[in-house]
């Protein structure tokens, strides 16, 4: 039997023995294998005519769609490696990282200047090669892929992934979730996580099908779930938070998802409660908790729940294949059975490094002489216990989740201190709230308008802080260290002082205004939205994202006692105040 040595091998098989068949679903769009390896093999043709060659780096900038998932193929099927970002990030943050990556080419489905070459994929889906085709050889440890993370030096660290280890999480996410030609996966991910490269490509791997979730759709969770029925999906991942806005939405339906088989719960804890709010709604579909850092080619553990089941807390399971763990406490030693420590993760599954960052990859990546393979210190806190399940117990850094967004704390404080009159800065992170905070120290008066433009043109809107607090000094205990418990006592009397001067200035006669004002104040859980010119066209200003307009919709019918028109439930529309205040006054006055 002839072993593998990547993706690419299989789904060229399976081009040729699926070619009629449906690969992509995309809006009302449909494309079968034949049009996919078409349209993939003129991506591949003009980037080994353009010079690009085998571990040479290819962005991709585009939202998911059949371009990004064409382009994808195309750069793997060229030897070179894919490094996807999303286009809600900023754009001084991807000038960074194509810096940093020393990336060749951009393909986009937009025209945005980057520094470098670029082409609009769109131009190239008929591209056609005058000499012979030819697909490159490609390695096991050849360059796959390269997704940026959050660092701790203030600069986002690039994240190599090699073909053997996404081969081996591919294969084992197949396993696992027991995929095969008739599987239909959703692909909901942000083409800049690591989630959507199995989405991707294990449904092409078996034969199966990629159903392409729109921004629309995803915050509109009603069209979510109507996508999920009417393609009958059979598996899709989502973080914690999206999948309990998704349940109360059900709650008003009694429909049978024919062919759902698997749910998968990633990037933040998935608690037994929302298990038993979801097997209230599905009795016969299991929850999969899924855990993995982009290091380790993605999750490396998948603990499979199922009705019934009683778990104060839920494990994340046990390493997959070519994946071996190691808890150690911090002298180094194993840890025992239910003895809490740092996992490391050695095998396959580790990738190779940070790109161009030989500092940052010396204090996480290493060569684990005992089992003989390259590991990687996770930072992350778990155990192993009796019932030989790991558990997580969060990390040992500052590095955080925020709806499944890793982000080091640290780079957010040097992002601050890159301010002009910033002396220094403290960020701290709510976990109940799931809210940023942030002190600093300056001896100039701090412009906070300008400073939080300033972040946004910088950082991703989940890593700007919902409050930023002037302080003359940071705190410090009896040895030395930032006294976090009683910088937080300063940001909570703060919040305090800000929302009763908020309530004596307020006199707003706009009951709807004033409504909707609380509604986006509980879900951002910051109360300064007094300048509301300041934001009132575009709530991203104010640290919105996609997911917050999805809890704002929920909280709006609620509240409003209706329900959004389709129509109305566009990024543009959920992401400006007039807009949405004009459209509940609409309503009410229908009435």
């Amino acid at each position: 039997m002839k072993i593998m040595k990547n993706v690419l091998e299989t789904i060229n098989f399976r081009m040729n023995e699926y070619g009629s068949k449906v690969a992509i679903f995309d809006n009302n769009k449909s494309f079968t294998y034949n049009e996919l390896n078409n349209m993939s093999d003129s991506i591949m043709n003009y980037l080994n005519d353009n010079g690009i060659d085998t571990e040479d780096i290819v962005v991709i900038y585009m939202e998911r769609s059949y371009l990004s998932v064409c382009s994808t193929l195309g750069i793997l099927k060229s030897g070179a490696a894919f490094l996807p970002i999303d286009t809600k990030t900023p754009l001084e943050r991807i000038r960074q990282i194509i810096n940093l990556s020393k990336a060749k080419i951009v393909l986009s489905d937009r025209d945005i200047d980057f520094g470098i070459n670029q082409i609009n994929v769109l131009e190239i889906l008929n591209y056609k090669k005058e000499s012979l085709l030819f697909h490159r050889s490609i390695a096991p440890n050849n360059l796959a892929y390269v997704i940026f993370t959050s660092g701790s030096t203030g600069q986002p660290k690039g994240v190599m992934i090699e073909h053997g280890g996404m081969l081996n999480h591919i294969k084992e996410k197949i396993r696992i979730l027991e995929m095969d030609c008739t599987s239909i996966v959703a692909h909901n991910a942000s083409i800049s996580f690591d989630i959507s490269v199995w989405q991707i490509i294990a449904p092409l791997y078996v034969g199966g099908t990629i159903v392409v979730f729109s921004e629309d759709t995803i915050m509109n969770v009603r069209k979510f779930n109507n996508l999920l029925y009417d393609k009958k999906i059979s598996i899709f991942e989502a973080v914690p938070t999206y999948l309990n806005l998704l349940i109360d939405e059900l709650k008003k339906y009694q429909r049978e998802f024919i062919g759902l088989k698997y749910v998968l719960s990633t990037g933040e804890e998935l608690t037994s409660s929302l298990c038993r709010k979801w097997f209230d709604v599905f009795e016969n579909i299991p929850l999969v908790n899924a855990y993995g850092p982009t290091e380790t080619s993605d999750d490396i553990t998948h603990f499979i729940l199922y009705k019934g089941q009683g778990y104060n807390q839920i494990p994340i399971g046990i390493p997959i294949k070519e994946a071996n763990f190691t808890v150690v406490n911090e002298r180094g030693e194993r840890c025992q059975v239910g003895e809490k420590g740092e996992l490391l993760v050695s095998g396959v599954c580790v990738g190779r490094g940070y790109i161009n960052n030989e500092a940052e990859t010396q204090k996480s990546f290493f060569y684990d002489s005992e089992a003989g393979e390259k590991a990687y210190r996770t930072g992350d806190i778990v155990s192993l216990n009796s019932d030989g399940n790991y558990y997580y117990f969060g990390r040992k850094d500052t590095q955080i989740k925020i709806r499944g967004n890793r982000v080091d704390l640290i780079e957010i404080e040097n992002t601050l201190m890159n301010y002009t009159g910033i002396d220094l800065a403290v960020v701290l992170f709510n976990a109940e709230i799931s809210s940023l905070n942030a002190c600093v120290v300056s001896k100039v008066d701090i412009d906070l308008n300008a400073l939080n433009s300033y972040l946004r043109d910088i950082l991703p809107t989940y890593m700007i802080p919902s409050y930023i607090i002037r302080v003359e000094e940071i705190p410090v205990n009896i040895n030395g260290k930032i006294d976090k418990q009683k910088l937080s006592i300063i940001v909570q009397e703060s919040i305090c002082k800000r929302n009763k001067l908020e309530l004596e200035t307020s006199h707003s006669d706009n009951i709807i205004q004033d409504k909707l004002l609380c509604i986006l104040k509980d879900i951002l859980k910051c109360d300064n939205l007094n300048d509301i010119n300041d934001w009132k066209n575009d709530l991203r200003k104010i640290g919105f994202d996609s997911a917050n307009s999805i809890n704002l919709v929920v909280k709006i019918e609620e509240s409003f006692n209706f329900e959004f028109e389709d129509q109305h439930l566009t990024p543009e529309n959920l992401y400006n105040f007039n807009y949405l205040l004009q459209y509940i006054e609409s309503k009410i006055q229908k009435r």
